[in-house]
């Protein structure tokens, strides 16, 4: 049925945004400018553990206060918020990092729920 068939494509989606998170400083890295210092360009690597942590924390109780499609739901706008940052983050360390950490925060509570 189509619930089955959504249910299995929404998992899928899933798996994406937690690999495309953590495997996307490989991508992201080669291409930033010659001024960021190579400490800088630690943080943007690493940084979204600390925002996975964040988001393994928070979610739980937030699950159980608004549910857990509300949750997801949620926490997807601040997923979607750290790649925009990212996007636009016109060569500034700060907004990277930031991308960084909203990404790894928005992505944690949709794994963490199976």
């Amino acid at each position: 049925s189509f619930q089955v068939l959504a249910s299995i494509v929404i998992g899928g989606f899933t798996g994406l945004h937690l690999g495309a998170t953590l495997s996307f400083s490989g991508i992201f890295l080669p291409q930033l400018p010659e001024s960021f210092t190579t400490s800088e360009k630690s943080w943007i690597a690493s940084i979204s553990n600390i925002g996975q942590l964040l988001g393994a924390l928070i979610s739980g109780f937030v699950s159980n206060s608004i549910g857990r499609n509300n949750c997801l739901l949620l926490f997807n706008i601040s997923l979607l918020a750290g790649w925009l940052t990212l996007v636009f983050y016109q060569e500034n360390v700060y907004l990277a990092i930031l991308g960084r950490v909203l990404q790894g925060f928005g992505v944690m509570p949709s794994i963490g729920k199976f």
